[in-house]
């Protein structure tokens, strides 16, 4: 068994705790959550820092290496602390249909709201340049390699520690970090569009959280993850008319 980690087994289909208690009664097998948030914090940092190393002037270009810095860095966690299951890298089919439906019936109305607001605000400076992408660009950086590394991040390392205190903050504090993470790269940017990007990102970190909590699984909150993302893109093909002066239009 890996430091840090003690062994844990859950009857099948026993629910974590709304409100737990780490002090008094910890869980068995579970890491200590300020440890959890140390490894967080650590992977945080080095994919950040890693990835603006990338050799391109290209934001697509180093945003897809921070996102892999993420994935090798959460998935080195996983190995050394608690195990691959631990963290949660297993199958959950049920729930993962749940979250498919759940998804685009949250997501949608979202992305309409924030192409609406991205065109009335005339919004013009994309921090990403995310609006060229072609297809398959979308669809490996924005559908696969983003979605994986904050997911493995956030809802792996930092979230699987926090589950000891119930599924209130272990979902809830994850999301607010995920969140706030948005609002330096969007900072520039009118701030009703502002406010809507910070607002999403907390909705889809309650979601992708919450999905993970009661599933013990990562591939829902991936998977609901992607679907935001997909449906940002749906969003702006149905709503946006200026394609010369919104960022979601290009």
């Amino acid at each position: 068994m890996s430091r840090g980690c003690r062994e844990v087994r859950r009857q099948p289909g026993e629910l974590v705790p709304l409100i737990g208690s780490v002090g008094s009664n910890p869980t068995p097998g579970a890491m200590d959550p300020w440890m959890g948030i140390l490894l967080w914090f650590a992977v945080f940092m080095g994919g950040s820092i890693l990835g603006g190393l990338c050799p391109s002037r290209n934001a697509k270009i180093g945003a897809g290496c921070t996102s892999t810095v993420f994935i090798i860095l959460s998935l080195m966690v996983f190995q050394f602390t608690g195990g691959f299951e631990y963290y949660g890298l297993k199958i959950d089919v049920f729930y993962t249909v749940i979250s498919i439906f759940t998804a685009f019936l949250v997501a949608f109305p979202l992305s309409l709201i924030a192409s609406r607001v991205a065109e009335n605000t005339n919004v013009r400076n994309d921090p990403f340049d995310f609006g060229n992408l072609n297809i398959f660009e979308f669809s490996f950086l924005l559908l696969l390699l983003a979605p994986l590394g904050e997911e493995l991040l956030f809802r792996g390392v930092l979230e699987s520690s926090l589950l000891e205190y119930g599924i209130l903050i272990a979902t809830i504090i994850p999301a607010l970090l995920f969140s706030l993470i948005h609002f330096l790269p969007f900072r520039n940017t009118p701030r009703k569009f502002l406010a809507i990007i910070l607002i999403s990102a907390f909705i889809l970190g309650l979601l992708t959280g919450y999905f993970r909590a009661i599933s013990g699984s990562l591939l829902p909150a991936y998977v609901t993850h992607a679907i935001f993302n997909l449906n940002g893109k749906i969003a702006e093909r149905l709503t946006c008319t200026n394609k010369e002066t919104v960022i979601l239009c290009r």
